[in-house]
């Protein structure tokens, strides 16, 4: 069964979002996941460590070129377990989308679409 998990998109909308008893709660945590960075067989146990240090508050970059393996394909299972962790350990989550680590097949499909810097040099923004 999936848990519900909270998305949210600044700190304050966090910090309004998470007062229980007229009593705020101040955002402390990290930016954790930024696929594949951590190791996978690291999430569970750093998940754990940061509920247990008091941390309540985790950010993840969702890239397109992570998620979005090729046109129409979507792979969400790391960052559905991402989502699992953090809710298991009493952990909000940020999410910052990385929209512009566009996939490898989005710049074949589009060739026009690359990033030209001012001195028109032209380059691929990509993750991976």
């Amino acid at each position: 069964m999936k848990s519900t998990r909270l998305f949210l998109y600044c700190p304050a909308l966090l910090a309004a979002s998470c007062c229980a008893a007229d009593i705020p709660v101040f955002p402390y945590g990290a930016v954790y996941f930024r696929k594949s960075n951590p190791p996978e067989q690291d999430w569970a146990r750093d998940h754990q460590t940061a509920a247990r240090i008091g941390m309540n508050t985790f950010r993840h970059w969702f890239m397109w070129s992570a998620i979005e393996v090729a046109p129409g394909k979507y792979d969400w299972r790391d960052y559905d377990r991402m989502m699992d962790l953090a809710a298991q350990n009493g952990i909000n989550v940020v999410i910052a989308e990385f929209i512009n680590a566009a996939p490898e097949w989005a710049f074949r499909k589009y060739p026009h679409a690359h990033f030209r810097a001012s001195d028109h040099v032209r380059s691929n923004v990509s993750a991976n």
